[in-house]
């Protein structure tokens, strides 16, 4: 269900004014326990009249809510009744920053203290009393935030026959705002019936306007509130058990780790985030597949240190936080050069890289001005051989000692509009590559948000080469039922932002035309909304400048008025691309075939038990014999009862017209291209009981398959011709690829911001390539991995969270509010 895309896009009809709320200050602390029997909330100003987004735009909610706010110098507190039957509300159990597509009544207090309508902070509570908080950047982007950032605040959830009541308190620790007498922030109330899917926010939100935060009512009435000393550390210790299967036999080894999260305050505005001796061994394991692109595979961040508060860091998409703990770069030489079994034994080649500690400073100042400043120091790897010839072991350099830094100035300049300065830089120990990129961005938005103009200029550097620049400009309508843009970005052939970023276009002019109509208003009573775009893109070589591809896409989105969604896209390569990237470390190119590609993916109602997403795409290009590409997945996902939902996800492409580099011939000194034949197949099962907001267990098991086969071998013409090229030798190439993962995580918050982890991992110590079984299917290969030896690990953690202001002796006031 693609209701996102609705809130984006979905036209109000009517829009009220900003609403206000004036809050008062406490003469003692209500008890946070869901029941709002304090004499202080009776003296609260009422917050109500809440206005729909979904699925009546402009209309008054159907379901009534009221809330009220009060503060001490602490913490802010906010008491919420949301008026519907009590046998009517959804209470499904989730993970802790997990609710966002449960079915699950949701109440949201949303925060922009700044009031620079671009950063904000949302604390949701479900009806299960599971609690989310979110990093809301980029003007909000309809309430949907970075929920990997982390807060420490307390909320309690009861019920009564005609509604249920929140109440919550979010300490001024767990914020950031400025030192002014006098307060004025951006304040918001949203709340999700999820029986009627029914959104609906308290200030009035237009999506046919760009800016979610922009859209927020005003909080006034808090006075002369100091910040208070922010510092909390997260001391960890860790104990584990891990088994490496080898040649030799099996390597065992115990773990034993302890290290620390340190938050500290510097000022009201700035505050340091440091993590000593980081172990970062409890995360989900990666979806790794075959990479056949002549470009790395981009792997998600799941290690909370790099996904937290990091969005400053990364405006101008300079940032993969993936480089930093990355595979040490000579980790596949090693195996290589030193495969022969008969003559060498690998003892020790580390996959990951070390660090001996990271930190990351960041804040805004009064005049609204975000500073960032990223460092991290990364631990050299070493490998070590033993050669059997000589009868000695060598230490071999897998990975330098390096150090990142990122820093970052950032200047809102009213509305969405902003300028944005970021040093992105990497330095090596000895003589390794050392680089460096600078980026100056301006966006810029008309008074009514409705125009964008987006300039973007970076310059690069690297040891012992020619720097290079980038240049992007774009402007778009952004708002409204039309809308359209063009985007330019000029590459010169040296520009390079790989050693902290990810890059996959090189040496390119590239220019993209798009236009988008959206309808709120459909005749057919069964459709609530349609969105229709179409975009064409071209891009050229830059030196020397040579066509590269033309592609054009469209699509039509529609979702109906039961909640089920459908997209249909049309996507074709008008004419052969020249693919520079396969062969370019040869120099040579490669010429690709001219194709069209049509795919239809939607879901069901995810408020039904069983939800569907499905997707499925048929190409056909101009390879000879008329090839074909074909692709489907499908996801189920059962919701067994309000604490037990298991899933499973099948995905399979059967890409019959790939052409791209298969080996290196030393004996003619020239790249050899494939025309092959790739199917990709993965199983993915998973499952999540929830025994209490507080306490969870997650399980993941996923099986993953590639078989290449070669139908031909090539020697591509200076201009990239292969088709008349043939180049005739054993095909010794085919293969059968095979990777394999199980976690289990057990995770209990047993105190705020404490949590103890219990994780069991077994994966394939290396990808299996079972080339003596073509033939097999995915169940046979799974038959025949499950056999082999399996790397695992058990490990348990401790997190503690320790807060200075809990810990401090008691002032004479705070006795006062604690009472």
């Amino acid at each position: 269900m693609r209701i996102i895309l609705f809130i984006l896009l979905f036209p109000l009809s009517c829009l009220g004014q900003f609403k206000t709320y004036s809050i008062s200050e406490l003469d003692a602390a209500p008890k946070i326990d869901g029941v709002l029997d304090e004499a202080i909330w009776q003296q609260c100003e009422i917050a109500t009249d809440f206005v729909q987004i979904v699925p009546s735009p402009g209309q008054a909610s159907n379901f009534k809510s009221e809330v009220k706010l009060c503060y001490s110098q602490n913490s802010i507190f906010v008491g919420a009744v949301l008026y519907q039957k009590e046998s009517e509300i959804l209470k499904q159990l989730t993970a802790r920053d997990g609710i966002g597509r449960a079915n699950v009544d949701i109440f949201s207090f949303i925060l922009d203290p700044y009031r620079d309508k671009q950063n904000g902070f949302a604390f949701k509570v479900s009806a299960a009393g599971v609690q989310q908080e979110e990093r809301l950047v980029n003007g909000g982007e309809s309430g949907r935030g970075d929920i990997s950032w982390d807060a420490v605040w307390s909320s309690k959830v009861s019920y009564r026959e005609d509604a249920w009541v929140v109440e919550m308190e979010i300490p001024f620790a767990a914020i950031r705002f400025p030192l002014n007498a006098k307060q004025n922030w951006g304040m918001q109330f949203f709340r999700l019936n999820r029986k009627q899917n029914e959104e609906s926010y308290w200030s009035p939100v237009n999506p046919q306007q760009r800016g979610f935060l922009a859209q927020a009512g005003e909080l006034s009435g808090i006075e002369n509130i100091k910040p208070p000393v922010r510092l909390a550390l997260f001391p960890y210790v860790s104990i584990g058990y891990q088994q490496l299967p080898s040649d030799g036999g099996n390597s065992n080894k115990f773990l034993r780790s302890g290290g620390m999260d340190i938050k500290y305050g510097l000022n009201e505005a700035f505050t340091l985030d440091m993590t000593l001796i980081p172990d970062f061994s409890q995360v989900i394991s990666d979806n790794l597949i075959r990479n056949t692109s002549a470009f790395e595979q981009q792997l998600s961040e799941n290690r909370p240190f790099f996904t937290e508060g990091t969005e400053l860091f990364n405006k101008q998409g300079l940032f993969y936080s993936r480089r930093i703990g990355q595979r040490p770069q000579n980790y596949y030489t090693i195996e290589s050069d030193y495969s022969d079994t008969s003559r060498y034994t690998i003892t020790k080649n580390p996959n990951v890289t070390s660090l001996y500690n990271s930190f990351k400073i960041s804040g805004r100042t009064k005049g609204k001005l975000g500073i960032g400043l990223f460092n991290a120091l990364a631990a050299p790897a070493r490998a070590r051989v033993f050669d059997k010839t000589l009868q000695e072991e060598q230490e071999i350099d897998s990975e330098p000692l390096t150090n990142y830094n990122i820093f970052v100035l950032d200047q809102t300049l009213g509305g969405q509009s902003f300028v944005n300065f970021t040093n992105t830089n990497a330095y090596r120990d000895g003589t390794h590559t050392d680089g460096n990129v600078s980026a100056l961005q301006l966006k810029l938005f008309d008074k009514k948000q409705n125009y964008l103009l987006d300039l973007n200029a970076a310059l690069s550097a690297r040891t012992g080469e020619t720097s290079g620049t980038k240049f992007i400009g774009e402007f778009a309508k952004v708002s409204g039922r039309y809308r359209f843009g063009s985007r330019l970005r000029v590459l010169s052939p040296s520009y390079n932002q790989t050693d902290l970023g990810l890059q996959f276009d090189f040496n390119e002019i590239f220019s993209r035309t798009e236009f988008a109509i959206s309808e709120n208003k459909p005749k057919s009573p069964h459709l609530q909304f349609f969105r229709y775009s179409v975009r064409s893109t071209i891009a050229y070589n830059m030196e020397p400048r040579v066509f590269k591809r033309w592609q054009l896409n469209s699509g039509l989105f529609f979702l109906f008025k039961n909640f089920v969604d459908l997209s249909v896209e049309v996507e074709s390569n008008v004419l052969p691309s020249i693919d520079f990237y396969q062969l370019g470390a040869w120099g040579r190119r490669l010429q690709t075939p001219s194709y069209v590609f049509f795919a239809v993916n939607g879901s069901t109602d995810s408020r039904r038990r069983l939800f569907w997403s499905y997707y499925g795409g048929y190409g056909t290009s101009t390879v000879p014999r008329g090839l074909d590409y074909i692709s489907f997945n499908n996801g189920l996902r059962y919701r067994v009862s309000n604490k037990l939902e298991p899933s499973i996800q099948f995905d399979f492409t059967n890409n019959r017209s790939n052409v791209g580099y298969s080996f290196y011939d030393e004996g003619i000194g020239e790249a050899v291209a494939a025309l092959r034949f790739i199917k990709e197949q993965t199983l993915t099962l998973q499952m999540q009981y929830n025994f209490s907001p507080d306490l969870n267990f997650t399980g993941r098991f996923r099986h993953y398959n590639s078989k290449i086969r070669n139908q031909s071998f090539h020697r591509p013409d200076a201009l990239g011709n292969w088709m008349d090229n043939p180049y005739a030798i054993p095909n010794i190439h085919d293969e059968n690829f095979n990777l394999q993962n199980i976690d289990l995580f057990l995770n209990w918050i047993y105190a705020p911001g404490s949590r103890m982890v219990l994780s069991y991992k077994q994966w394939l110590n290396d990808a299996y390539i079972l080339n003596t079984s073509l033939d097999n299917s995915l169940m046979q290969n799974f038959q025949q991995i499950i056999k082999k030896p399996k790397a695992f690990e058990f490990a348990c953690r401790f997190i503690y969270y320790l807060d200075y202001n809990r810990l401090r002796k008691p002032q004479k006031r705070d006795l006062i509010f604690n009472q």
